[in-house]
């Protein structure tokens, strides 16, 4: 078990939210999705939001309060967290916990 904390961006999700990285590097990587991933990118782009609606929660590298990923986050109902070098720290299929309330993100695996 491996913690990384960063930084809760939108609104701060209440429960703690658990399920399986989706790395996503470009659109072909959102077509392998599954429902209930969480998603891991560098960054949310608004071409993304359907995707979303699956997804459990999203970890990105770069977002602030008023960038897509936030924004997205914040009308689906999902929790956004930042973590610098995500994309590399987590793998497709790692078993993640979101911790809004503490902006932390902990691999299970």
């Amino acid at each position: 078990m491996k913690e990384h904390i960063g930084e809760t961006i939108g609104s701060k999700y209440i429960t703690d939210v658990r399920g399986k990285a989706r790395v996503v590097n470009g659109s072909e990587d959102f077509e392998k999705m599954v429902a209930g991933e969480i998603v891991v990118a560098k960054t949310i782009h608004p071409y993304q939001a359907p995707y979303l609606l699956k997804s459990k929660g999203i970890v990105v590298e770069e977002a602030t309060r008023l960038q897509h990923a936030s924004i997205l986050a914040r009308e689906v109902g999902i929790p956004c967290i930042t973590i610098k070098d995500a994309v590399n720290i987590f793998k497709n299929g790692d078993t993640l916990l979101l911790k809004s309330q503490q902006g932390k993100v902990i691999s299970l695996d």
